[in-house]
């Protein structure tokens, strides 16, 4: 293995990928970001990343990149934030480059990435991560960072050795980004699942911005079903929910991130693929395993599906 042991790899250029890219890079780090083509590779290392920091600071670092389809070394720490329907085939570009030694952190919206991963790579050691940074890309080459959250890791289908917790999250906090080990991060997810369940689907199909979902009258309506149906899931799947509790937490979300555009509006209007089977779909597919029903959520599954199917964005 000829990869640097401090080094790390970044699949998936979008936003929150390029934060951990410039952080890494800037703090001296070994970083390279994967990309599509030559060509994008040849002008980030030529151009670099610029993120500007919520009290207008702003960094600037210039990551090493390299196509994704380049032959290359066995990768040891990969950080994957690519959607969350498109991580296995993004992985198989890469299938060559993951060994016994790859630790994977897979850092993405909803939840059942890693057991669709681990079905395709069985002996992968994965990390699920979960973030409450946000970011959004003003230009190519600049990245806003919209607010300053949290990154949390822990155990995927096959558990870390305990020794190697620490040394990973201290590793991807060198990025200058926060990130630690949680041994519950379980709740951690099911909590962000629920804020996504309740906020993407009603957005992209009304194509509104997030703060209507802290209006009163039906927005109430609609983010309290939600969250009665997630918290009934959430039981029986033995963790502790209040669904008075979910409904505040969105609704303060929904106020706090006003004027957001979600990541499935975004992708609504842009015709693409969304989420929603890593969404409202897991809560779904965990819904019926207890043989519970949550007919709105599954609802607002139907109503994002034929919205994409019927815009052509099907493919």
């Amino acid at each position: 293995n000829t990869m640097s042991p401090s080094g790390w790899h970044i699949l998936g250029a979008g936003a929150i990928g390029g934060l951990y890219a410039t952080g890494l890079a800037a703090a001296g780090v070994p970083v390279t970001v994967l990309t599509r083509d030559t060509d994008s590779a040849a002008v980030l290392m030529r151009e670099g990343l610029t993120v500007e920091e919520p009290d207008g600071h702003e960094l600037h670092a210039r990551p090493l990149a390299e196509p994704v389809v380049a032959g290359g070394a066995s990768i040891r720490r990969l950080l994957v934030v690519t959607k969350a329907q498109d991580t296995v085939a993004a992985l198989e570009l890469i299938a060559h480059r993951l060994g016994p030694e790859t630790r994977a952190v897979l850092l993405q919206n909803g939840m059942g990435t890693a057991d669709a991963v681990h079905l395709r790579f069985p002996r992968l050691m994965t990390v699920i991560g979960t973030t409450t940074n946000a970011a959004y890309r003003s230009t190519p080459r600049r990245l806003v960072r919209a607010r300053r959250g949290e990154t949390w890791i822990g155990d995927g289908p096959l558990p870390l050795p305990v020794i190697e917790r620490h040394i990973l999250s201290e590793a991807l906090a060198e990025s200058g980004l926060h990130a630690a080990w949680d041994n519950d991060l379980k709740l951690r997810l099911w909590h962000k699942l629920v804020l996504n369940c309740a906020v993407n689907p009603v957005t992209a199909l009304l194509d509104v911005p997030n703060g209507v979902l802290a209006g009163t009258g039906p927005a109430r309506t609609l983010v309290a079903a939600v969250c009665i149906e997630a918290a009934a899931v959430m039981q029986a799947e033995g963790l502790p929910a209040d669904a008075r509790t979910l409904i505040e937490q969105v609704v303060r979300l929904a106020h706090e991130s006003g004027r957001n555009v979600s990541s499935m509006r975004a992708d609504v209007r842009a015709g693409r693929t969304t989420e929603i089977d890593f969404i409202n779909g897991y809560l779904l597919a965990r819904a019926q395993a207890h043989g519970l029903q949550a007919p709105c959520n599954r609802t607002l599954t139907e109503l994002i599906r034929l919205r994409t199917a019927t815009a052509g964005g099907a493919a």
